[in-house]
C-alpha cells in the first residue's frame, strides 16, 4: 500500500517532519509540548521513510 502513496508525498513527509522535530529542538516550550512535537515530527518522517524506501524497493523488483 505503501508504494502506491507518490514519491512526493514522502517527500513532504520528511519535510514536515523534519520541520517538527527541529521545532522541538529549538522551542523553549514547556516540556510537554516538546515532546508533542517529537512525537509529530518522528511520525511524521518515519511515515514519510516508509514511502519513499517502499517506492524505491518497488522500482527495483519492476526492473528484475
Amino acid at each position: 500500500m505503501l508504494a502506491a502513496f507518490p514519491a512526493s508525498f514522502g517527500a513532504a513527509f520528511l519535510a514536515f517532519g523534519a520541520m517538527f522535530l527541529v521545532r522541538g529542538l529549538r522551542s523553549d516550550d514547556p516540556a510537554v509540548l516538546i515532546w508533542l512535537w517529537f512525537l509529530a515530527g518522528g511520525l511524521s518522517a518515519g511515515f514519510g521513510l516508509q514511502i519513499v524506501l517502499a517506492r524505491l524497493w518497488r522500482s527495483r523488483r519492476e526492473k528484475e
